[in-house]
């Protein structure tokens, strides 16, 4: 049996400019298009019968896709893509990917590009997808100039220990309803740029315990809501980690807000880190400020917090504590306080440290259900915390 071909659009392949199907041996066009101009064929659509696509930057042409293929490689530099029968029977999967030019399926409607166990990019200017990116165990960096766009309602998900690596100052653009669904990945704002701002109009939602967002440095904003929650960043489980640990800080700014259910939001020791624009609500999860050290965490809008932890850590040695700011905060029904003592001397000095903060009066309103059983170490001494005397700090204060 021969093996499967690897198949070029463009340069020497003869095929510059014709349009081109991949269809079963029986297919027409398929969608009621009209007759192809190229075909490759006759195609058995139970095999793998391509090993790899390659459209090469000469090609200018569309490559209709008529029925799901599993590539060993697909690499987009030209022309474009046309999985004009939709999710389910006209997708790729492939193990290998590369775009740097072309337009990822310009059909009106949404089909899906299955990328899994390997790795590959995103290069070129302003790029075009108009299909579901599904990473499955693949690493996928993304450093193009331009704005990635998505059409037809699509997003991208991450699973199985992904990697989205957000290198560039690329803008994600969307015009519809998708979404970032992060089920166990990372994706990661990891430009070279001090403090690059990059936007994404794909909501963002964590919703496994191994899906990360981390923020290298700079702003990485979402500036919509999601279609079923409402907010711009949902994490049920998992990481949102802000700034690199005693190295520097960052921003995650969230436009329609964030909220909370669980897992982790981290901040980085030694700098301020930032949620900007839009409110903060905890629900349930564990708010670290300081992962080794004390750290500082400015929010811009309100936090209500009903639910999960609030971890700052206090160092006696730098007589310092970690300070998390908002416009203002509710405490409310089962939210925790627990506090990481660093640097415990004997005997213990009578001294309060500041956690919470705002910037007008009363607007720390509640308290945390533990106030008055915060252990200090081992010392088998606690603090008690509660508002100070001026309204706009919430202490913790040695015995």
């Amino acid at each position: 049996m021969e093996s499967p071909p690897d198949v070029y659009f463009g340069d020497d392949s003869g095929l510059h400019n014709a349009d081109c199907w991949i269809t079963p041996a029986s297919g027409g066009g398929g969608g009621g298009a009209s007759a192809p101009r190229g075909r490759l064929g006759p195609l058995d659509p139970t095999t793998n019968f391509v090993s790899s696509i390659t459209v090469n930057p000469s090609y200018g042409g569309t490559v209709f896709v008529g029925l799901n293929i599993s590539l060993n490689g697909f690499t987009l530099n030209g022309g474009a893509i046309s999985q004009f029968l939709g999710v389910g029977a006209s997708d790729i999967t492939t193990s290998s990917f590369n775009w740097s030019a072309g337009i990822l399926n310009n059909a009106v409607v949404k089909a899906v590009l299955n990328i899994v166990s390997g790795s590959g990019s995103i290069t070129g200017g302003d790029l075009t997808c108009g299909d579901d990116l599904n990473l499955n165990g693949f690493r996928l960096q993304l450093n193009n100039t331009g704005d990635l766009t998505f059409n037809n309602n699509a997003g991208i998900s991450l699973s199985n220990d992904s990697y989205f690596d957000w290198t560039s100052t690329t803008n994600i653009v969307s015009t519809g309803s998708g979404i970032i669904l992060n089920s166990d990945g990372t994706l990661w704002k990891a430009t070279t740029i001090a403090e690059a701002l990059v936007k994404c109009d794909l909501p963002y939602v964590n919703n496994g315990s191994r899906a990360g967002l981390m923020i290298n440095r700079g702003t990485l904003a979402f500036t919509r809501a999601g279609p079923t929650n409402g907010v711009s960043v949902l994490q049920n489980d998992g990481a949102v980690i802000l700034g690199i640990d005693g190295a520097r800080g960052a921003t995650l700014q969230v436009n329609q807000g964030f909220t909370m259910n669980g897992g982790r939001l981290d901040a980085a020791s030694g700098f301020t880190s930032y949620i900007t624009i839009g409110d903060v609500k905890v629900h349930g999860g564990l708010v670290r400020v300081g992962e080794t050290g004390w750290g500082a965490l400015t929010c811009a809008g309100d936090v209500t917090m009903d639910g999960g932890t609030y971890l700052p850590i206090v160092d006696f040695r730098a007589n310092k504590a970690s300070l998390w700011k908002a416009k203002s905060f509710g405490i409310l029904f089962n939210a925790q306080l627990r506090v990481s003592s660093l640097n415990i001397p004997d005997p213990i000095p009578t001294v309060p440290f500041h956690i919470l903060e705002t910037t007008a009066v009363n607007k720390i309103t509640g308290n945390f259900a533990n106030a008055n059983n915060l252990l200090i170490g081992t010392t088998g001494k606690k603090y008690t915390g509660g508002m100070n005397a001026n309204n706009l700090d919430y202490d913790i204060t040695t015995p």
